[in-house]
């Protein structure tokens, strides 16, 4: 054996061993990393908001004694079940709501969807409120130990109102004299 082969063999040997300690540490960095990050998991606390705003989480009594009402307000990456932690049964009500008629109500929710949650005196779940925009509203209702979604759309209200004007100067002085809106009048003035 030739000096430069012997030296190409231990270029190579030291080659390979470099690569070797270097997955070794990986391997044990990876390793380490992943037992870290379980550690942080289990011990993760979520920290309160630094908004004055008590809305997010506050327990009143309502008129009647039996019942408690909770609102919540979901926040980023929050579903229902956060919502209901603490009810009796909480992990089994959530189970039971998804596999409801109309079940999305309360399984698609957004940020800042506030539920009313009636729990009675033994911390079990009587009824759930959303408001989800000014006219529709859902509603969780218990009855006879039975789970049921309801929805409520209140009617709109429809006002026709008739205003003639003779046109002088301009459209928009014309409109204004008859005390309509500038968003009414610019309509207006997109029809014709």
């Amino acid at each position: 054996m030739t000096q430069n082969n012997a030296h190409r063999l231990t270029f190579f040997t030291h080659n390979a061993l470099a690569r070797l300690t270097l997955a070794f540490i990986f391997l044990c960095a990876f390793t380490f990393a992943a037992q870290a990050s379980d550690i942080l998991e289990r011990h993760t606390l979520e920290l309160p908001n630094l908004t004055n705003d008590s809305r997010d989480e506050t327990q009143t009594k309502l008129v009647s004694s039996e019942l408690t009402k909770r609102e919540f307000t979901i926040g980023r990456n929050q579903t229902l079940s956060h919502a209901i932690d603490g009810i009796n049964n909480a992990p089994n009500l959530v189970f039971q709501i998804a596999r409801l008629e109309n079940a999305q109500f309360f399984t698609q929710l957004r940020v800042g969807d506030t539920l009313n949650i009636l729990i009675d005196k033994d911390n079990n779940l009587q009824r759930i409120d959303l408001q989800k925009t000014r006219l529709t509203s859902y509603h969780l209702i218990r009855e006879n130990n039975e789970l049921q979604i309801t929805s409520y759309e209140k009617p709109v209200e429809t006002r026709v109102k008739v205003v003639s004007a003779t046109i002088n100067d301009s459209l928009y002085l014309a409109g204004k004299s008859v005390n309509l809106s500038s968003r009414t009048i610019m309509n207006l003035a997109d029809i014709f």
